[in-house]
């Protein structure tokens, strides 16, 4: 899980957003800022969350609970099922 503002000073959110979708497709990003857009860009795809500086902690980890977990299922997903025959002891 990436936690990141939106408002950083020589790359901002959206364009992080995008090069993390680039490189790892299904990796969670939060962004947590003072400034949260009205209309959040598509090009970069959209962030799992978006939390709104000062934030209460327990929120946050509820957030990068769901967000591992919401990873994890997707990464199972991705994964190579098993027929019936395959891994078996002949």
């Amino acid at each position: 899980v990436i936690i990141t503002d939106c408002d950083m000073p020589r790359l901002n959110g959206v364009e992080l957003l995008r090069r993390v979708r680039a490189a790892y497709p299904h990796l969670p990003v939060i962004f947590v800022s003072e400034k949260i857009p009205d209309k959040p860009s598509r090009s970069g795809g959209r962030p799992f969350a978006y939390l709104r500086k000062p934030c209460d902690n327990r929120i946050l980890l509820d957030l990068v609970r769901s967000a591992v977990s919401a990873g994890r299922a997707v990464r199972y997903a991705q994964q190579p099922q098993l027929s019936d025959n395959e891994g078996r002891m002949p």
